[in-house]
């Protein structure tokens, strides 16, 4: 698979920054196309009451010695849902069926659509943002 057009530029101008600002862009960057899964995801969900659609969230995960940071988008979280906390614990059941039901799936197909496009979020995230921090230290 070859580089995406334009990922040498974004990593070479990020790498002009200071530690902190190359994080948190890459941070953001990661973020946000994890944002596109979830909201493609969120389409795709069968919708009943809604409240599955609305559990989906998007975790952040730090490694032990904080260097890796890693994002997770899921569904089936506790929300506030009609003036109750509830938490659908049947996302899986939907997703891959079960022995009394087909499957119906919402993440795989979210995932295979968002794909290739996911490049191209992170990196018109990094570019809008390296754009503020020149602003920024501009300023300086």
């Amino acid at each position: 698979m070859s580089e995406p057009k334009g990922m040498k530029e974004l990593l070479a101008a990020l790498s002009m920054f200071p530690k902190k600002i190359h994080k948190n862009v890459l941070v953001g960057a990661t973020r946000a196309t994890a944002y596109t899964y979830i909201k493609k995801a969120r389409e795709l969900t069968p919708t009943k009451t809604g409240l599955l659609k609305k559990s989906g969230k998007i975790k952040k995960h730090r490694s032990k010695n904080a260097n890796i940071i890693s994002f997770s988008v899921s569904f089936g979280n506790e929300i506030k849902f009609q003036g109750k906390n509830e938490k659908p614990h049947y996302a899986h059941m939907i997703e891959f069926g079960t022995s009394k039901m087909s499957a119906n799936p919402f993440l795989r197909p979210a995932f295979e659509a968002v794909g290739p496009n996911a490049i191209i979020s992170f990196r018109q995230y990094a570019e809008k943002r390296i754009s503020k921090e020149i602003e920024k230290a501009k300023k300086w």
